[in-house]
């Protein structure tokens, strides 16, 4: 995250609709997204930016049709986490701008961001980072896009060349430049974007493996969201390419 990025960024800007406490999550439910959340930490894509004082980057796993389990608010500043500091979103209202959660922590603020990136079913794992390097160079790869339609927020390029040995099976995407950090459209947006292209009744069917996206926020400064049917699939996509850049 730049050092001139917004101060809201970082800050939880949806309402808790309902909460149940609890002291901890089960270790079932949070250990693989900790060993990948450590790597992107390590490597600064996941962490905290003194200056502003705020956290960045956040990670989350699906558990069923409606809920998902994902970092906690305000945590980017420690090198691992614990059952303390992850939390299970059961409900999004995208229209009241709320969630419902049950855990010990509130969720991050990016939690209404992962969850319209789980419209798409074959999505089970999102990741997002930031990162100027990474943002700028996804940022240049969808810079050919065409105009976002009137009805819609999105902008895309299909199967862009975003790494070496994976431009035929990823999709590089871009949330336009006024939709900000925090609002319904980019909510709207990011749901847009998760369905295009993807037909969520046909692919069990027709036994097709589903496109990995790679979404950079325009209007987010530096910030990358990655989602991919599997959490290995999603961090890996972000390591690999972050790889190449360095």
């Amino acid at each position: 995250m730049a050092a001139d990025s917004a101060p809201a960024d970082g800050v939880i800007k949806f309402r808790i609709a309902g909460r149940t406490e609890l002291p901890e999550l089960a270790e079932l439910l949070w250990a693989e997204l900790d060993l990948w959340r450590g790597r992107l930490w390590q490597l600064g894509l996941i962490g905290h930016n003194a200056e502003l004082n705020v956290g960045f980057g956040n990670i989350s796993l699906r558990l069923d049709h409606s809920s998902f389990v994902i970092s906690g608010t305000q945590t980017g500043h420690k090198p691992s986490l614990g059952g303390q500091d992850y939390v299970i979103v059961e409900q999004c209202n995208f229209a009241a701008n709320s969630v419902s959660c049950r855990g010990p922590c509130l969720p991050s603020s990016e939690a209404l961001s992962h969850g319209a990136l789980y419209r798409q079913p074959a999505f089970n794992a999102v990741v997002h980072v930031h990162n100027r390097r990474l943002w700028d160079y996804l940022r240049a790869k969808c810079s050919a896009a065409p105009a976002a339609p009137a009805a819609g927020n999105a902008a895309t390029v299909d199967q862009a060349a975003v790494g070496a040995d994976r431009c035929s099976s990823v999709r590089c995407a871009a949330t336009p430049e006024p939709i900000p950090y925090g609002s319904r459209q980019l909510y709207e947006a990011l749901g847009e974007l998760a369905l295009a292209g993807l037909d969520p009744v046909s692919l069990p069917q027709r036994g097709l493996t589903p496109q990995s996206l790679l979404v950079v926020t325009l209007g987010h400064e530096d910030g990358v969201f990655a989602a991919a049917a599997s959490l290995a699939e999603a961090c890996q996509l972000i390591l690999d390419i972050n790889k190449e850049l360095v």
